[in-house]
This record gives structure tokens, sequence and C-alpha cells, in this order.
């Protein structure tokens, strides 16, 4: 007897992957394609295919998230089963290996992503460093848009949620860093408080170049993570935390005459 596991991954644009480690393989009229390895850990998927047609398909999704359903094939008894279904992010891609996380998305927000398959939303990051400058980025594959060129490059935001009461919610941005060149902008002191503004644009209006968006802005508080690979930090609501200094106060005579140093 020998088991299979077979991986279907389904993009929000309609576009569909199937894939299976080793050899091709043609099963219930669809051929899964072979790769050269599909490993999986608690939270991480990493998918290595030397032939690049699933780094390039995924390059060719405006967004970097996908539904990963996992099946389970018998190939003596032909039984076929849904073992998983989760949702994962694009963490980092090249020509060969793509390495995806897992999200976790309400149940109703995919079925409000899959009423929206022909409009397609992708969000955009501004950042604006400590010398007025600016960085345009946006995740994998880069595009030209009111009047920037916004640079591809690995970019995940997650942890954000609609603030309740007086609370606010502190997302974390991960991003890539090449050549470690986010460590020479901290080295420099070009992300103190450094200010994020997320655009989320319709993909017809980022092809089109139409300035129609929603924008969300945060202030990038403290780093999380830095190595030569990524940078994560923590973004905060500009009215989330102090902003200011509080003055010493010195507790000495002749104010507090009861002060005594000896």
């Amino acid at each position: 007897m020998s088991i299979k596991y077979l991986y279907e991954f389904n993009s929000d644009n309609a576009s569909t992957q199937r894939l299976v480690e080793g050899e091709s393989v043609q099963i219930n009229t669809y051929t899964w394609v072979g790769v050269d390895s599909i490993t999986e850990s608690e939270f991480y998927l990493n998918v290595s295919d030397s032939t690049y047609s699933f780094p390039t398909w995924m390059s060719n999704q405006a967004i970097k998230r996908v539904i990963v359903t996992k099946y389970k094939y018998n190939d003596e008894s032909e039984e076929f089963e849904e073992a998983t279904k989760r949702v994962y992010s694009q963490v980092s891609s090249d020509s060969v290996n793509v390495i995806l996380r897992q999200t976790s998305i309400p149940e109703e927000h995919l079925e409000d992503a899959q009423k929206l398959l022909a409009d397609g939303i992708v969000q955009l990051y501004e950042i604006k460093l400590s010398d007025g400058t600016y960085l345009h980025l946006k995740s994998d594959n880069s595009v030209e848009w009111n009047g920037y060129q916004w640079t591809g490059i690995p970019v995940l935001f997650e942890g954000y949620s609609s603030a309740q009461g007086d609370s606010y919610s502190r997302p974390t941005l991960s991003i890539a860093n090449p050549d470690g060149a986010f460590s020479t902008f901290i080295r420099d002191g070009l992300l103190d408080r450094a200010i994020i503004n997320r655009y989320i644009v319709l993909y017809d209006d980022i092809i089109n170049d139409r300035p129609i968006y929603q924008k969300k802005t945060w202030i990038m508080w403290f780093i999380k993570t830095l190595n030569k690979n990524i940078i994560q930090v923590e973004l905060r609501n500009p009215m989330d935390g102090v902003n200011f200094d509080v003055p010493a106060r010195m507790y000495i005579p002749p104010e507090f005459p009861f002060v005594d140093f000896s």
C-alpha cells in the first residue's frame, strides 16, 4: 500500500495549482504536478520546485495568500479524502523555493473574499523615515501606481483588528532584509518612530492607475526580530502609547525642607 499526499493551492484570483511530491500523477481527472519536495512544520509550508513552475505561479498572484487543501490518497484502494484545509500567506520566494506561513482568518472573511474575486485587493506600504525620505513597498512583484514605483519585496502584515473600546491592535510588519538593508536603516536611526501608511487598493485601480484607496497609518514602535533574512516590527496607532517626555523633578531643599542627605 502506498499513501500519497496531494496539495491543492487556490488563490484569491481563482487560479489553482495541484502539486505532489515526486512524480506527477493523474487522479480524478486532475493532474497533480510533481515537485522536488513539499515539507510542513507546525505553521509553515515549504515548496521546492526546480522547474520554476510553482514559484512563477505564486509570483503572478496579486494577493500572496492561498487556501491549501491537503488530500490523502491510497493508490491501492484509490481512496481519496481531504486531510486538512488551511490558509497560508507567502513569507519568501526565490526561483525554486516558496515559503508559506499559516494564517488564521475567520471563515466569514474567506466567504467575503470569494465574493470579491473579480476585484482583488492589493496592499501597499509607504514608510516615511525619520530623515523625511520614503520607501514604497509591495509584496513580491513591483508596480507603478499613483506616481510612485512600489518595489516588490516579501512583506507580511498580520495581527491587525479593529479597535474595540479604548484598546488598539498592535500588528506586526515583517519585511525581507536583503543584504542587511534595514539593518543599515536601524544603525542610522532612520526607523526611529518611522511612519507606516498601508494602502488597500483594488487590483483594477492598480492596473488603471486610479488614486482610489483606503489608508491606515501606524508608527513603527520597536524591532521584534532582526537578522540577515528578515526584520519584524511592532506597529502602533499614533494615539496608542506615550508620545511625550516627563521632565525630571528633584526633591531637595528648600522646596522640600524635610529631605536630609546626611
